[in-house]
């Protein structure tokens, strides 16, 4: 018995192999997009392993205390001199008035009380942003205002975020 030749109509879909083309490229779009989302979870895994053994301990932030320098005064109680690396002044949380408290909330994070320690759609947010400006050397979205203007470092900025997570179990 021949074989039928592979151009035979009689061997393709009624609806002349439209159908398994278009299964083809729904598998093939899946497959892709599997293949896209498991490459991310592997990225996303091997930055939180990396950064993981190089954050403080959750303990250890509820506990801060901060570089303060050392004050002389005189015997008349008069400021002779401060000696140090980081000249500051510690203002217990409950003498901030509200209003500095707000407008600090307002500059970096409006969401502040809507979310669990990590904004995700404001991630989400400056994820895309940055998808169209960091290629064209444009600044890239997603940091605190305040935070670049202190200067922290990216590290420092990405162990806020994963810290918040457990700042967050410990006081809420």
């Amino acid at each position: 018995m021949p074989h039928p030749k592979s151009d035979d109509p009689s061997r393709l879909a009624p609806d002349g192999g439209h159908r398994s083309l278009l299964m083809r490229l729904v598998l093939w779009t899946f497959g892709l997009g599997l293949a896209g989302v498991t490459s991310l979870a592997i990225v996303i895994g091997v930055a939180l392993s990396v950064a993981y053994p190089n954050l403080p301990d959750v303990s250890d932030l509820a506990s801060y205390r901060p570089k303060l320098p050392l004050r002389i005064y005189s015997a008349d109680g008069a400021l002779i001199g401060e000696f140090g690396e980081e000249r500051r002044s510690l203002t217990p949380i409950a003498e901030i008035p509200q209003v500095m408290k707000q407008a600090v909330l307002a500059i970096e994070d409006a969401r502040f009380y809507e979310h669990n320690g990590v904004d995700y759609r404001g991630l989400m947010r400056a994820a895309i942003a940055n998808l169209g400006q960091g290629a064209a050397g444009c600044p890239l979205a997603g940091g605190p205002d305040g935070v670049r203007i202190v200067g922290r470092s990216q590290r420092q900025t990405r162990s806020e975020t994963v810290n918040s997570f457990g700042l967050q179990r410990l006081y809420c």
